[in-house]
């Protein structure tokens, strides 16, 4: 008989809105908040290729402080500190992040900076090989972020983001539940301005939650619950968006899949494809999603025996195989139709393909080896494991 699941559920209060035309709310939700003055952040992207920036205005009239519009992707820590000085030069009491996980996680750090002080680097949690991370006990309050994501990447629930050390460059990871945003706005309306082929790369990084939740050392019946809901939605909508790319319920099935992926997060943690994933995007620029993508079926072979009775499950939410299937046999269609749904969605296959040059694998190995994420993997990882992989992905 398996033995009984021990584990502890504490679900902090998460207030998520989903439908159309939100953002046109904005205004009431800062109330709520106890806010006055609205700081957007958001990238140049959204700010002078859409109206979002503009419909913000007018939903929030007065209470619009300004766009800090300057964040790019994989968040520089210069993006921090150039968003800091403009939310000390607004007088803003909110923050509103718009686009995906890098606006976000711009958010998130400014108002960790603003409440705590210091350098970026003084707050990171560090991971000591092979399991022990040290986090700050970060406990100042932070002010409140709403978050509007355009994106499946997740950054919006999360209780932990990411910026960009510049030098020498590495990602910098810290976890502060107080810098989680107080609502978050799924709005189809808005995500609808995110072209169909990067919206689904990034709808990889939600697969990518559900794959490697499902066999963390840190699951439980509650993350596995919600990732094989999500696991199911993300794999059959993902390829209708590609077919309907501008049919707004299919923009919000998927972002209501990407939400509880990211939301069983809370309860769980990341592991290797996603330590891989950090050095690939903050070092190499590699985008969110494909950096989550690409690896995913080479991770999980890698895992694949100590985790097939976990990826059966998966399989059977996608209709691969039935319940009580051979689990090997199962676990290596799963494996499979991820690399198929990869090419199903027009998306790379190969880390050679978005500019990762075969030399820079042997770092991205040794970067790998620091991430706290190695801590929840199912079996322990050497750095030769690692430059396997990415030679398999390459």
């Amino acid at each position: 008989m398996d033995a009984l699941p021990t584990f502890a559920f504490i679900s902090r209060p998460v207030n998520v809105r989903c439908g159309l035309d939100l953002i046109a709310s904005i205004g009431e939700v800062v109330a709520e908040l106890g806010g006055h003055r609205a700081l957007v952040v958001t990238g140049r992207s959204i700010a002078t290729r859409t109206d979002l920036v503009e419909r913000l205005r007018r939903a929030l009239g007065p209470a619009f402080a300004g766009c800090f519009d300057r964040v790019v992707a994989h968040v520089p820590e210069s993006n921090v500190y150039e968003g800091l000085a403009r939310l000390r030069e607004t007088g803003a009491d909110v923050l509103i992040s718009i686009g995906g996980g890098s606006p976000e996680n711009a958010a998130e750090a400014v108002a960790l900076l603003a409440a705590e002080g210091g350098r970026l680097e003084d707050h990171q949690v560090v991971f000591e090989p092979p399991n022990r991370l040290r986090a700050p006990d970060l406990r100042r309050p932070k002010l409140p972020i709403v978050a509007i994501p355009t994106t499946l990447s997740g950054a919006e629930i999360a209780t932990g983001f990411s910026v960009t050390q510049e030098k020498p460059r590495r990602k910098l990871l810290f976890r502060d539940p107080l810098t989680r945003p107080a609502v978050v706005l799924l709005d189809p309306t808005v995500a609808i301005h995110t072209p169909a082929d990067f919206f689904a790369a990034t709808g990889m990084n939600a697969v990518d939650h559900c794959v490697e939740g499902l066999y963390s050392t840190a699951r439980t019946p509650v993350s596995d619950a919600l990732y094989l809901y999500a696991a199911r939605h993300l794999f059959e909508w993902l390829p209708r968006l590609m077919a309907s790319p501008t049919d707004l319920p299919t923009r919000g099935r998927l972002q209501t899949a990407g939400f509880l992926a990211a939301f069983a997060h809370l309860h769980c943690r990341p592991a290797l494809n996603h330590a891989i994933a950090h050095q690939l995007g903050g070092t190499l620029d590699v985008a969110h999603g494909l950096a989550h993508g690409i690896p995913l079926p080479h991770t999980m072979r890698f895992n694949l025996d100590r985790t097939a009775d976990r990826l059966a499950l998966l399989a059977e939410a996608w209709g691969l195989a039935p319940r009580g299937a051979d689990p090997l046999t199962a676990a290596s269609a799963a494996i499979a139709a991820v690399g198929d749904l990869l090419a199903r969605l027009g998306l790379p296959t190969r880390l050679r393909t978005v500019g990762v040059a075969a030399a820079d694998l042997a770092q991205v190995a040794e970067d790998t080896m620091r991430d706290y994420a190695l801590a929840y993997n199912p079996k322990p990882v050497a750095v030769a494991d690692v430059r396997a992989i990415l030679a398999a992905a390459w």
